[in-house]
């Protein structure tokens, strides 16, 4: 995969990847250069979640919007969004949720959500 430049446009992805792959209307493809980016984010919440204690919400925030800053566009946000909640729901990660953690970031996603399509409108 590829980056088509300053803007984070992207290629479509490798055909190793059959089925992966979805134009999107305006020919512009999807973004997929995020599992690395995803798997780090993920790994910093469980990380986070295993040591909970009080104030551990807004270290997971802070990591939640570096993870969203790496992605340009409502879709591409939207989708980062999608990415990060199913795996956080996902059984194995639930067993590991301490305090709540996973559902104060779906708060935290979902206001942001609300951001997004506000400024993309």
């Amino acid at each position: 995969m590829a980056l088509c430049g300053a803007d984070r446009t992207f290629v479509t992805p490798p055909d190793a990847w059959p089925g992966v792959y979805s134009p999107e209307p305006s020919r512009v493809t999807r973004c997929y250069y995020g599992m690395d980016t995803l798997d780090d984010t993920v790994r910093s919440i469980l990380a986070l979640a295993a040591t909970y204690k009080p104030g551990t919400i807004i270290k997971a925030e802070r990591v939640v919007d570096e993870y969203l800053d790496e992605f340009k566009g409502y879709r591409a946000r939207r989708a980062a969004m999608d990415a990060l909640l199913r795996e956080l729901a996902s059984p194995e990660r639930q067993a590991r949720n301490r305090g709540g953690l996973f559902e104060l970031i779906e708060l935290h996603l979902k206001r942001r959500h609300r951001e997004f399509a506000h400024l993309f409108q």
